[in-house]
C-alpha cells in the first residue's frame, strides 16, 4: 500500500491506483522492441485488461501476461502518451527505470536516460514505485519535472506532502500556455500573517522595505514598478515555504543556491507592476552564463504567494494569453482596452490612478486578458522556462494597479540550477561551480539570560545558557546577540570550516546582564 494521488477533470474524477511492486530494472533494446508490439496489441486488439486483485496484466486472447503498463508521456505533456509494458525478468536488470522506458519516446541517451516522474511530482526509479494504467513523465537528465496541463479547471492532489493546512495541496490547471495552476492548500493565513510582520520588522538597509527596483544588478528603480519589497532570506516561516516550493516542485534535495531570497511585497491603492518576464535576458559584463536552454541557468518557475484579499485590483494578469471560462470579470470578455477603460471609470475604479498614466491602460488589460484575482493564501505556480529550458516567452505578466485597498504578497523564484552569483562562466564556453563552501557555527550563552541570536536583522531564536546553535553559515556572515534593543555582541564569521561562539558576562557591560 502506497499513495493514492488522484485528478479531478470537470467532467468527473480520474484516479490512479497502486498495484504489488516487483523487482526493478530491464534491457534498453528489448524493451525498445517489446514496447512497439505492446503498442502495437493496446491499439489493435484493445484486450489488455489488469487482472484480478493485482498489477499484472494479460491479453486476453493469448493468455501471455507482463508484469504491469504505464502511459509514457514527454515532460509537460497532458497528450501523446506511448503505453509501455514491463516485464518480471526486465525489471530485474536494470538500475532504474528510465533506462526501460526512455526508448519508448527516444528520450536521453545510454550514457544520460531520462528520469522518471510521476504526475505529482515525484521521482520513479524501480518498477516497484509504478503501478499499472499509471502516467509516468520522462524529464532530461540536466532538466526539471514541468506540471501538464490538463483541462482548464482540472485539479491535481499532491498527497504525498505533509502540510500545516492538514489538506493535500492543489493544482488547479488555468492555462497551458503560459503553463499556470493556482495551488490551494500550501500555505495558512498564519504564515501569510508572518510573512507580512516580518518584513515590517527587517531594518537591514538591502532587506528592508523600500521601494521595487528591477533587474540582476544592483538598486534601480523604475518609474513602471511602483510597489515596496523587502527580502525575508531566513525566518522560519520563509524557509519552511522555500523548501515546501521545492517538495512540490519535485525538486530535490533542497538546494538554497537554487532560490532567490522570498521577496515579500506591497502593493498600496495605484501601485502597479508592468509586464515583464521572470527570466533574465543576459546580462552584458557578467560572468554568469544565463542560456537555462544550454549549459546555464535562470529563473525556472516562479510560486506567488497571496498573503492578502484586495479590494479591487491587483490581480497577476498574463497580457498575451486571452481570458478562460472562469474569468473573474466575464462582462469586460471581448472589449477593447479603451472600452474597458471607459467601463472601469464609469464604475469609478480608477479615481486613484495617474491621468495620463500606464497604470490606466494596464488596469484595462487587467480586466480583458487571462488574469488572477488575488486570495489570501492561495497561491499561484508559473514556469518561466518550456521543459527545453528555453525561455517561455508567453510567461509574460504583471502586478495590476490596486484599485481599492491594499496587496500583500510574496515570491520564491526557483533556478534550474545554481543561481547568479554561484555559476560561473569559462573563457572557452564551459560552465564551473562557484558556491561557496559552507562554514558549520555553533553559537551559546555561557551566563548571560534574556538574549536573542539574529543573523543579520533577522532573529534566529532565544539564546539560553546551556544551550547551542548549531548552524550552517557562510564566510562574512554577521550574527548579532541583542537583549531588547542593545547589540550585545557581533560575530562576523571567517573561513575556518568550524566556528564556536560563546556570549559571557565578560564582553558585556553590568547593566545589560
Amino acid at each position: 500500500g502506497a499513495l493514492r494521488p488522484s485528478f479531478t477533470g470537470p467532467h468527473g474524477p480520474w484516479s490512479t491506483s497502486w498495484a504489488p511492486g516487483g523487482g526493478a530494472g530491464s534491457q534498453r533494446g528489448r524493451m525498445a522492441r517489446r514496447t512497439a508490439l505492446t503498442g502495437a496489441l493496446l491499439g489493435v486488439l484493445g484486450a489488455w485488461a489488469a487482472a484480478p486483485g493485482g498489477g499484472t496484466v494479460c491479453d486476453a486472447g493469448t493468455g501471455t501476461c507482463s508484469w504491469l503498463t504505464v502511459t509514457v508521456h514527454e515532460n509537460g505533456k497532458a497528450t501523446g502518451g506511448v503505453n509501455a509494458t514491463l516485464d518480471r525478468e526486465e525489471c530485474s536488470a536494470a538500475q532504474d527505470v528510465g533506462e526501460l522506458l526512455s526508448p519508448v519516446i527516444g528520450c536521453g541517451s545510454a550514457d544520460a536516460p531520462c528520469k522518471v516522474f510521476s504526475e505529482v511530482a515525484t521521482r520513479l526509479t524501480t518498477c516497484g514505485d509504478l503501478f499499472n494504467g499509471q502516467r509516468v513523465y520522462l524529464v532530461e537528465a540536466r532538466r526539471h519535472f514541468i506540471f501538464p496541463a490538463h483541462e482548464v479547471g482540472s485539479r491535481l492532489h499532491l498527497t504525498h506532502l505533509p502540510l500545516p493546512t492538514g489538506e493535500p495541496i492543489e493544482l488547479e490547471v488555468v492555462s497551458d500556455s503560459p503553463r499556470v495552476f493556482r495551488v490551494y492548500n500550501f500555505f495558512t493565513e498564519a504564515e501569510a500573517d508572518a510573512l507580512v510582520q516580518t518584513a515590517l520588522g527587517i531594518t537591514e538597509d538591502s532587506h528592508r522595505l523600500k521601494r521595487s527596483s528591477t533587474g540582476a544588478t544592483g538598486y534601480n528603480v523604475d518609474t513602471k514598478r511602483t510597489s515596496e519589497n523587502a527580502f525575508d532570506t531566513n525566518s522560519e516561516v520563509a524557509m519552511q515555504l522555500k523548501r515546501r516550493c521545492f517538495d512540490m516542485l519535485g525538486i530535490s534535495p533542497y538546494d538554497e543556491t537554487y532560490a532567490d531570497g522570498l521577496q515579500v511585497l506591497r502593493y498600496n491603492a495605484s501601485k502597479a507592476y508592468i509586464s515583464h518576464l521572470d527570466w533574465i535576458d543576459p546580462v552584458p559584463d557578467t560572468d554568469h552564463d544565463w542560456n537555462s536552454g544550454g549549459n546555464g541557468t535562470n529563473r525556472f518557475a516562479t510560486v506567488l504567494l497571496y498573503l492578502t484579499d484586495v479590494d479591487e485590483g491587483g490581480e497577476t494578469v498574463f497580457p498575451n494569453a486571452r481570458p478562460v471560462a472562469d474569468h473573474p470579470y466575464p462582462d469586460y470578455v471581448g472589449l477593447s482596452r479603451r472600452d474597458a477603460m471607459g467601463k472601469l471609470d464609469s464604475a469609478g475604479l480608477l479615481t486613484e490612478l495617474p491621468k495620463p498614466g500606464w497604470e490606466r491602460g494596464m488596469a484595462a488589460d487587467c480586466r480583458t486578458k487571462l488574469s488572477i484575482r488575488p486570495q489570501k493564501a492561495m497561491a499561484v505556480l508559473f514556469y518561466s522556462q518550456q521543459p527545453s529550458g528555453e525561455v517561455d516567452r508567453m510567461s509574460l505578466h504583471g502586478g495590476c494597479p490596486v484599485l481599492k485597498g491594499t496587496k500583500w504578497a510574496a515570491n520564491l523564484w526557483v533556478w534550474n540550477g545554481p543561481r547568479q552569483g554561484f555559476l560561473k562562466k569559462n573563457a572557452d564556453g564551459t560552465t564551473s561551480s562557484s558556491v561557496p563552501t559552507p562554514i558549520s557555527a555553533t553559537f551559546e550563552a555561557l551566563d548571560v539570560t534574556g538574549t536573542t541570536l539574529y543573523y543579520e536583522d533577522t532573529p534566529w531564536g532565544e539564546l539560553k545558557p546551556g544551550e547551542r546553535f548549531h548552524v550552517n553559515t557562510y564566510e562574512g556572515h554577521k550574527w548579532n546577540v541583542r537583549k531588547g534593543s542593545a547589540i550585545l555582541q557581533t560575530w562576523v564569521v571567517t573561513d575556518r570550516p568550524s566556528q564556536r561562539f560563546v556570549l559571557t558576562k565578560e564582553q558585556v557591560r553590568p547593566e545589560l546582564w
